[in-house]
């Protein structure tokens, strides 16, 4: 095929985003060339080839020995193309000489700045787009540059390019500049250093999300052997804020160089500095103290001084500078340093170890006077002895470290200072308690960092220790660590350093010394920086340790050495050296326990680090190997409480099926005692591996276990998946009767809980067939509680009742108090909604009693919560709210979120009440802000209900968008096409109360439509959405699509039993009945002032309904919120009347009366309330009503 008249093509080359890419071969110049043929935006066809040709132009000018040569454009046909000179050759890929790498990309940078000062942004820097001709790398595919011939960007409207590679501000399809292009070439580095892309790939939508939100891994932490300077390199170059980034094409050309060529002189410099010897600073008061102590020693005074402080204090840094101080006075001092003893012995005959460099009185009377005990102890003087103390009596032992401590500090003639810092073995510590009580009179200094003074504090001695406790650095010991250490810090900088280390001094020199390297440090995230300092500790340990140090922090305890050598599979003999190494790095500590070495992590971001850090491969098989050693101590000694571990383990080992069967047993008992909160942890962890549980029967069996804690709970994700597999069993023929029973119950109430109820009582009706065949105690109470509680949730009180009472049978019979009170609940709840207060009452305060019996807090809260209910309806307030705020606090505690919905809705129910409607929204936004953060949907269409109508109320507009966006967001992302048509119908809401009736009748609508199948279950709130339809229909002249919505209504609406719903319902009706009556449409008319026209039946019929709902003999409580509609629409039914027919006018004066009586009784609603939204049309409307009255009259 010929294009262009010249060009023929060959083979394509390969398709992006932007065209087609082909291979063609030109007959003129008898040579290969590439051709691309573009894709056009379609809105302005010409406007787009006009300006291609133009910007095509532009890029032809360019010409650089990097950057591929773009010779010629047209068009064929429809398609228009550009041609670029075919380049052969391999694209960048350089993971080991990393100075080379530098120099490519330095070139590369070099081709990018000749395009920017252009104006041209490449748009799609990537490997691919990076070509090696015989090492010289040249830049491919200008198909998403823009060029604007004034020198500014165009804005782009989509996002072009390679997602993995583009910046943040390419990704939004912002406004972009070169330095776009740089976090571009930024990403090439990084895949080429570490193999992988900075944020990873996958799915597009979650690429972006990466992109935006989250920070890169530091390419060290994936590749030890990168470099530092050009990690920072790197990471500048990814930085999310472009002014952030290197600011132009040269100056990353420029700093690649200087890497390339290894002119690294001041980092270098930085790095001496950092190896140097770290000054002790704001110790001055305790070095004082500890120059007094050497003082008093050389005057021949013993003493003990402690010295005290938490971890990375500066504990054995002030010991060294007690040693450098002791040894310039030619003081001799002895160092019993606990993490350089030897495994298994005492730290003490690390002491006598070092007594063979001394001189010692070995010719004094001394040697004479204990040779027996010298006996004893001479094992301790070689190393491959171990010298077991726990043969000795009490006795015995006392004496034996008595002996041992006289012969330490009589051994040297003049004043020697003893140390001991870090000892943890009971040995040692007995022969220190000896030390203190001797040291006075042997006139020996002892210091001892790191002990408790409980434990090393003995009873006998009077003379008090000098006790040093260190405290955090302050602001100024800081700023001089980092004068040291040549890092320059503000004040403001210095508070941050002081705020992430906490004064530690170990976490602040580790923190000064990377901002000696990267300047930025801190503010790119405490937690890389932790990571940082935390891989460079890991990678600075041998193979052997990193293993044990993999299962120590996997497990994050205090654990026996011989379990950690069995399950990190080291040979025994290497075990004392590699827990030494980790010892020393101070990674770990080790402590003797009932005889035995026990080792335990010390440093939490190491912990953290090994577990989010490590490649995953290395711990998937950690993990394997510690559940396999775990499940051997089950199975051998019967402990239960390893059960939960072993599943986690097995579960981070990819063993799914075996992890199932081992957390299943605890899940479910976990259940049965209501201890829900704690479940959630296992499900979270299983559930995404569910369709990984290869057997049949275990996947079911936590699939129920999945929808009976969203049941007890109202977490969503926990329906995913499971509901399905369980509606599948049911439908097949092997699937057990009794277990068709039980899913379909479960399922039934799942149902429930999401508003389904026929769909739930189909369930139920499905399990009552199979439990017919063969009736039970136990299923037959499950299932007569399930009717009754769907029956209760959507208001079937009758029906509800005559399960409540076959199930309080059931109850009985079980002879079980757990279930007897749930049939008494659900009994006393029936009692209450049908106004049987008293006996309701009475039914609550048994179930109280019968809960404290039992010991279930649980149960005591569900019965406290029902008694709010009766004090409601009586109308005691002040101890509804009282009981209310203490039930809140109870059930966060427990975990109970459906219990939490329902004590806030009753909260916000409560205030709205007695008008406090500031406390109502503060708690709406609680509720809102809880019930997300945890997933639940329980009654969350509810709380989004009045918080969108208080705020509308309130007058507060972008407050109720912001909670209609809230409601549509959480149902977008959770699936639940109930909320997604509640937020519809609260849009359509606050465009009604807008007056913006087009808009309410497009969101109306789709509202309607999404209620279609389940209207009668949810006919309430159907009612609403189609009354409000209706009105804004008939307000927009479509009286016949108003009609035909009140007919599918009206029988509903005999059905509502809530007052208020049924009081709107009715306004709307009389609104509709209005606007009828007034546009001349019946047959029935009457003549008035004008030739205007009305119907009389039709005022007469919508006279009637306002009527109804104003008057409280006739049903509406004055408080409902319809009210003030229906005052509104009263009087301009009768204004509207009084314009046109003279007929009226007899009764039209006392009408006006009764308005104005309205409109008053609703303005002070309105005022009592604090509702703003119709104050203001009530009061206008009155003035109306009074000006017609006085002039009729």
């Amino acid at each position: 095929m010929i294009i262009g008249g010249r060009y023929e093509l060959l083979k394509k080359l390969g398709e992006g985003g932007m065209g087609e890419v082909y291979m063609a071969f030109d007959t003129h110049t008898k040579s290969h060339v590439a051709i691309k043929f573009a894709f056009l935006g379609s809105r302005d066809p010409e406007s787009e080839k006009e300006r291609f040709f133009r910007e095509i132009e532009f890029l032809k000018s360019i010409d650089h020995p990097n950057i591929v040569k773009l010779l010629d454009s047209g068009q064929d046909g429809e398609n228009l193309y550009y041609v670029m000179e075919y380049i052969q050759g391999h694209e960048i890929r350089e993971r080991e000489n990393f100075k080379r790498l530098a120099g490519l990309l330095a070139i590369v940078a070099n081709a990018l700045s000749a395009l920017h000062q252009k104006g041209i942004v490449h748009g799609d820097v990537k490997p691919s787009n990076i070509m090696l001709v015989e090492n010289r790398p040249v830049l491919l595919d200008f198909g998403v540059a823009i060029a604007n011939m004034q020198g500014q960007l165009r804005k782009g409207g989509e996002v072009s390019g390679t997602v993995g590679y583009m910046s943040p501000e390419g990704v939004m399809g912002q406004k972009t500049d070169g330095r776009s292009d740089l976090y571009s070439l930024g990403a090439v580095l990084y895949e080429q250093l570490t193999g992988c892309l900075p944020f990873g790939e996958g799915q597009v939508q979650n690429q972006i999300f990466r992109i935006l939100h989250e920070k890169p891994i530091r390419p060290s932490l994936v590749n030890p052997r990168v470099p530092e300077e050009l990690e920072e390199i790197c990471l500048k170059l990814i930085n999310k804020d472009p002014g952030s980034r290197y600011q132009s094409g040269k100056e990353v050309e420029d700093v690649l160089l200087s890497f390339s060529r290894g002119v690294t002189e001041e980092k270098s410099a930085g790095s001496a500095t950092n190896t140097a010897r770290i000054p002790l600073v704001g110790r001055e008061e305790e070095v004082s103290k500890f120059s007094d102590c050497l003082d008093l020693l050389m005057l021949g005074e013993g003493k003990t001084v402690l010295v005290q402080g938490e971890s990375g204090i500066g504990k054995t840094k002030l010991v060294e500078e007690f040693q450098m101080m002791a040894l310039s006075r030619k003081v001799k001092f002895i160092l019993c340093d606990g993490k350089q003893a030897w495994p298994g012995t005492p730290a003490i005959g690390r002491v006598l170890d070092e007594l063979a460099g001394y001189d010692v009185m070995v010719d004094r009377p001394l040697v004479s006077r204990f040779s027996k005990q010298i006996e004893l102890l001479s094992p301790l003087f070689f190393k491959k002895h171990n010298l077991d103390f726990s043969a000795c009596t009490d006795d015995g032992r006392e004496q034996f470290s008595a002996v041992l401590a006289k012969i330490l500090l009589y051994a040297f003639n003049g004043g020697v200072v003893f140390a001991f810092d870090g000892i943890t073995d009971p040995q040692t510590i007995d022969v220190c308690k000896e030390m203190i009580i001797a040291a006075p009179k042997a006139k020996k200094l002892l210091v001892f960092s790191g002990f408790d003074p409980e434990n090393i504090q003995p009873q006998k001695t009077l003379a008090l220790p000098v006790v040093l406790d260190l405290k955090p650095l302050g602001r100024s010991e800081i700023m001089k660590l980092a004068d040291h250490l040549k890092v320059s810090l503000s004040d403001d900088l210095a508070d941050e350093v002081l705020r992430f280390s906490k004064g530690i001094p170990k976490s602040t020199i580790e923190i000064l010394r990377q901002l000696a390297i990267n300047p930025s440090a801190l503010s790119d995230g405490m937690e890389d920086m932790k990571n940082s300092i935390s891989a460079r500790r890991f990678a600075s340990v041998g193979r052997n340790a990193r293993e044990m140090l993999g299962v120590i922090c996997l497990l994050d305890r205090p654990l026996p050495s011989r379990m950690i050598c069995v399950i990190a599979r080291l040979p025994e003999d290497q075990l004392g050296n590699t827990i030494d190494e980790l010892v020393s790095k101070g990674f770990v500590r080790e402590t003797l326990l009932d005889g035995e070495l026990v080792v335990e992590p010390i440093l939490p971001e190491v912990v953290q680090f090994v577990r989010g850090h490590v490649p995953v491969r290395e711990l998937t098989e950690l993990h394997r190997r510690i559940a396999e050693h775990l499940e051997k101590t089950l199975n051998e000694d019967g402990k239960a409480e390893y059960r939960k571990e072993v599943g986690s383990h097995y579960i981070e080992a990819g063993e799914y099926l075996r992890a199932a069967k081992y957390l299943m047993p605890v899940l479910q008992e976990m259940q049965s005692k209501y201890q829900f909160a704690l479940c959630n942890d296992i499900i979270n962890k299983l559930l995404p591996h569910l369709n990984r549980i290869t057997d049949r029967e275990v996947a079911l069996s936590f699939s129920l276990s999945c929808v009976a804690q969203f049941v007890n709970t109202g977490m969503v994700p926990f329906l995913k998946d499971t509901s399905e597999m369980l509606e599948q069993a049911l439908l097949e023929e092997n699937t057990r009767e009794n277990m068709k029973i039980k899913y379909a119950t479960w399922l039934g109430l799942a149902r429930a809980r999401l508003g389904e109820f026929n769909n739930a009582l189909a369930h139920f009706e499905f399990a009552w067939d199979f439990f017919t065949l063969a009736p039970n105690d136990e299923d037959g109470f499950y299932l007569t509680r399930a009717f009754s509680e769907v029956y209760i949730n959507s208001s079937q009180f009758e029906k509800a009742k005559k399960y409540c009472l076959l199930n309080m049978k059931y109850a009985k019979k079980l002879k079980n108090d757990n279930r007897l009170f749930q049939s008494l609940n659900n009994l006393g709840i029936v009692r209450m909604m049908t106004g049987e207060n008293d006996e309701a009452e009475k039914t609550f305060r048994k179930n109280i009693a019968l809960s404290r019996k039992v010991g279930s807090q649980l149960q005591e809260v569900t019965s406290m919560l029902n008694l709010v209910g009766v004090y409601s309806n009586r109308k005691e307030f002040d101890k509804t709210i009282s009981l209310l705020l203490d039930l809140k606090d109870q059930a966060k505690d427990l975990g109970d979120i459906n219990k939490l919905s329902i004590i806030y809705i009753n909260l916000i129910n409560t205030y709205e009440k007695i008008y406090r409607k500031e406390e109502a929204l503060s708690i709406l936004e609680e509720a809102l802000s809880q019930l997300n953060k945890l997933s639940s949907i329980f009654r969350l269409h509810i709380l989004y209900e009045k918080a969108v109508r208080i705020a509308l109320e309130m007058e507060n507009f972008d407050l109720a968008e912001r909670f209609i966006e809230d409601l549509q967001s959480r149902a977008f992302e959770s699936g639940n096409k109930f909320q997604e048509a509640f937020a519809f119908a609260l849009q359509g809401d606050m465009m009604f109360i807008k007056n913006n009736h087009k808009e309410a009748i497009v969101n109306l609508k789709i509202a309607m439509n999404m209620f279609e199948k389940a209207k009668w279950e949810h006919k309430g709130i159907y009612c609403m959405i189609a009354h409000k339809y209706a009105f804004c229909v008939a307000s927009e002249g479509d009286i016949n699509e108003a009609r035909k919505i009140l007919k599918i209504t009206s029988p509903m609406l005999k059905e509502i039993l809530d007052k208020e719903i049924a009081g709107f319902s009715i306004t709307f009706e009389a609104w509709v009945d209005m606007i009828e009556s007034f546009s001349g449409n019946m047959e029935q008319k009457g003549s008035g002032k004008e030739g205007s026209t009305f119907s009389k039946d039709l005022w007469s019929r919508s006279y009637k309904k306002y009527r109804e709902v104003m008057d409280p003999l006739l049903g509406v409580d004055e408080c409902m919120l319809p009210r003030p509609y229906a005052a509104m629409g009263f009087t301009r039914l009768v204004l509207d009347r009084g314009r046109i027919d003279p007929r009226y006018k007899e009764m039209f004066q006392e009408d006006c009366k009764r308005a104005i009586l309205y409109l008053d009784e609703a303005i002070m609603q309105c005022q009592k309330s604090k509702t703003r939204l119709y104050t203001g049309a009530l009061t206008g409307l009155r003035e109306k009503a009074r000006d017609a009255a006085s002039q009729n009259a």
